[in-house]
């Protein structure tokens, strides 16, 4: 074996403090396919002028390895393997490529068993296994190893020692094994990286993180930073939870890059603006290798030049701001801007008001060229400050709502606010009528209420919609009782609810009772059936014309008969009233 395979041969004589479970780098650097610079790009910095970064590739090997080292080659780069043994098992070739190319090999178990769940046995076997296949594949023993997904607890730290392993741990984690697309598994490299990180990808078995592996090594030049292999070191980094530091290919470990001081960019300018995408530029910054962009605080994207183009924004608001880096160093956040569509305005507020005029204020919205008012949900003027005066307001309440424009588009309207003189609270209307009526739906009018800017529906005592206008369509009713009220509404407060009216089924007077019959009878007692009516909520009962009780069912038993004739009657009700009573049946008592 030759180039990182022989360093790691004599890794593995350096003395035993020097093995200890931390790790460095060495690097080399990556010196092919830059993209072409825009034509406003920010210079591409010299070559590992920014340090160095360890790439390194977990559960390999796999449908991916083949082109995946060809991509490495044609960009001069190395990479660390963390191999899975029983993949290796399984391609022996694609293990002896990956030496044969340069890069390092080392253990990620045999079955890729997450090490905190089980007993320190069994991670020996599962180690001890992998170290011995590779170690017979490729000549070499593995010096290091990374738990699968990175999880064990610390009694294993005693077998790796045992089996002269280092723990590689990551800190840039690209999840190209997830979900998300080729280029957010970029960025999520490309916008922190920085000197010393170490990343991790799956590339070997996910075609969407290999699709990325040739445009983050150009990324990673963009930023005058190079790969790196590793090497034991003898203090953990808490950047990467592994102790590293940076040399070149043949071990000489040069001084860290001098991170000069970057000032936030400044002049950030929305170029273009949409619902939905906007265009920004900003002022270079001396010393920047390119910006990452953000929205809101979240990392969105990077950008080699002093304009970026935000696309798939939703809601509002949208704040951008844009942060210089050199593959070192980082800047600030830049002030920011607001693009898209413009937030709804707050904080508003009467600064003066009387009975013909009033003045409103709000907090300036960002990235909103003026304001619409509303007043009583009608457009009533334009203001391009956030300062309106109404003049002459109009008589009765006057209820004011704001909405920001740009243009993009309009913000949802703002917190409403009564204006003018003061208003009461509507009174309860009266007049409630059913004009059309069915079983399944119903409409009612109601006389208008002075004061009033609408009015809530009730069915039963639940709020069922509301209505601008002294009408309403009630839809869908059900065919039990269906009692409607009405409240009247404005800023000032409700009314009480109205006398309420029946509608469907329940507001028509149902039919007379039929089929009245005697179904079993004793000295003392009756009980009798009869049909049951449509629309009836319930049934009275009758005996010789005077009332005896009530039944929801088209049964009921009489008792306490008297002695003689009991003349038996049945009426149906419901809430638009009583039908007229049954014929009647004759229940002998005594």
């Amino acid at each position: 074996m030759s180039g990182s395979l022989s360093a790691r041969r004599s890794a593995r004589k350096l003395p035993g403090w020097l093995r200890a479970p931390t790790a460095i780098f060495v690097g080399v650097c990556i010196a092919t396919g830059v993209a072409a610079v825009p034509a406003q790009a920010t210079p591409i910095p010299p070559p590992c002028s920014s340090g160095y970064v360890a790439l390194t590739f977990d559960d390999g090997p796999g449908p991916g390895t083949a082109a995946l080292l060809d991509i490495l080659a044609q960009h001069n780069a190395k990479a660390t393997f963390f191999l899975i043994g029983q993949n290796a098992q399984n391609n022996p070739d694609a293990v002896h490529s990956i030496g044969t190319a340069g890069h390092q090999i080392g253990n990620h178990t045999f079955t890729h068993v997450s090490l905190d769940v089980v007993s320190t046995t069994v991670a020996q076997e599962e180690l001890q296994k992998t170290q011995d296949l590779l170690t017979a594949q490729t000549g070499t023993t593995p010096i290091f190893m990374r738990p699968p997904h990175t999880r064990d607890q610390p009694a294993d730290a005693a077998v790796y020692a045992s089996l002269g392993l280092t723990r590689v741990s990551t800190n840039l984690d690209n999840y190209d094994w997830s979900d998300i697309s080729t280029q957010e598994s970029i960025d999520r490299v490309l916008g922190p990286v920085k000197n010393g990180d170490i990343i991790l990808s799956h590339a070997e078995l996910h075609p969407n993180g290999l699709a990325g592996i040739a445009a983050t090594l150009d990324g990673l030049a963009e930023r005058g930073l190079c790969t790196g292999t590793l090497l034991p070191a003898a203090q953990v980094n808490p950047q990467t939870n592994s102790a590293v530091t940076v040399g070149d290919q043949a071990g000489n470990i040069p001084p860290p890059p001098n991170p000069v001081s970057l000032p936030a960019p400044t002049g950030l300018t929305v170029t273009a603006n949409a619902a939905t995408t906007a265009t920004l530029t900003w002022s270079p910054v001396t010393g920047a290798s390119g910006y990452s962009i953000y929205n809101n605080g979240a990392y969105l994207g990077w950008s080699t030049s002093t304009t970026y183009t935000v696309t798939g924004l939703a809601g509002a608001p949208n704040t951008i701001q844009v942060v210089a880096a050199n593959g070192v160093t980082h800047s600030a956040k830049s002030s920011g801007v607001a693009v898209g569509i413009p937030g709804p305005p707050t904080g508003v507020a009467v600064t003066a008001n009387t009975a013909t005029s009033a003045t409103i204020s709000w907090k300036a919205v960002p990235g909103a060229s003026g304001y619409s008012i509303y007043n009583n949900g009608a457009y009533l003027g334009w203001s391009d400050n956030p300062s309106y005066t109404i003049n002459p307001l109009p008589s009765g309440p006057n209820w004011v709502h704001l909405v920001a424009v740009n243009s993009a588009g309009y913000s949802a309207k703002s917190a409403g606010i009564a204006v003018g003189p003061a208003v009461a609270a509507p009174v309860t209307p009266t007049g409630v009528s059913v004009t059309a009526n069915s079983p399944t739906q119903a409409t009612l009018a109601w006389t208008a209420v002075a004061g009033a800017d609408g009015y809530s529906i009730y069915n039963n005592g639940s709020y069922l919609g509301w209505s601008s206008s002294a009408t309403y369509t009630v839809t869908g009713l059900g065919t039990g009782s269906n009692w409607i009220q009405i409240v009247a509404a404005n800023a000032a407060g409700y009314s009480a609810k109205s006398t309420g009216v029946p509608v469907g089924a329940s507001a028509v007077v149902p039919e007379t009772p039929t089929g009245l019959a005697v179904t079993s009878s004793t000295a003392s007692s009756a009980t009798l059936a009869w049909n049951p009516v449509t629309g009836a909520e319930g049934y009275s009962i009758y005996d010789n014309g005077g009332y005896i009780g009530w039944s929801d069912t088209p049964t009921y038993t009489v008792t306490g008969l008297a002695t003689g004739s009991n003349w038996i009657q049945v009426l149906a009700a419901n809430a638009a009233g009583y039908s007229a009573k049954s014929n009647g049946v004759i229940a002998t008592g005594g």
